[in-house]
């Protein structure tokens, strides 16, 4: 018995002019990609190619908690890679990426994003917004904010000091500030355990 090439998100499955896009799938250009992680399945019938998932992808609601590592900084947003969902067990999420508004930093008037967090921290934040333009994150309740800090020296994860918003770099001994959760402790970091959160 031949076995079955699992199908990923992304990848290429077929040519519009062989069979029609079925379920889990998108055409873009003339082809089909599967939309989901799952068992290629052909119907006959209807001539279509459908990827029978086997993991179902769970969009993310407006309220939910997320953790996620800060991957691109821009003057007035950033965009968050999800990594997972706080309580709950989901592990195909519709949606990888967020964004961080810099009116979502703080309640009041932010002058710098960059002021607050950098690319590599790992942060809580909840969902605000979902749309066909993306999801929407906020840091300004005092329960969110930077959980785990990345040194913008020489990007080894940072220490959280007393004060509860300064980090210091054991590494190269540089101090930043982050907006932190107030109500929620930040992870602890450790020396061998540098890229758990």
């Amino acid at each position: 018995m031949a076995k079955t090439k699992l199908a990923l998100p992304g990848e290429f499955a077929a040519i519009l002019e062989e069979i029609a896009p079925g379920e889990n799938t998108f055409e873009e250009n003339g082809e089909i990609y599967s939309a989901t992680i799952g068992i290629p399945s052909i119907n006959k019938e209807k001539r279509t190619l459908g990827i029978k998932s086997i993991k179902p992808l769970v969009p993310l609601r407006r309220g939910d908690i997320i953790i996620g590592e800060i991957i691109e900084l821009f003057e007035s947003i950033a965009q968050i890679e999800i990594t997972r969902v706080e309580g709950d067990k989901r592990t195909a999420l519709a949606t990888k990426h967020a964004f961080l508004r810099i009116s979502e930093l703080e309640k009041g008037f932010v002058e710098q994003l960059r002021d607050h967090i950098k690319i590599g921290d790992v942060l809580r934040a909840k969902v605000i917004e979902v749309n066909d333009l993306g999801t929407y994150l906020t840091i300004a309740f005092p329960e969110y904010g930077v959980i785990k800090a990345c040194c913008s020296r020489c990007r080894n994860y940072m220490e959280l000091q007393s004060d509860g918003q300064t980090f210091l770099c054991k590494e190269c001994g540089s101090k930043e500030q982050r907006k932190t959760p107030m109500e929620k402790a930040p992870i602890k970091n450790t020396q061998d355990d540098n890229n758990s959160y």
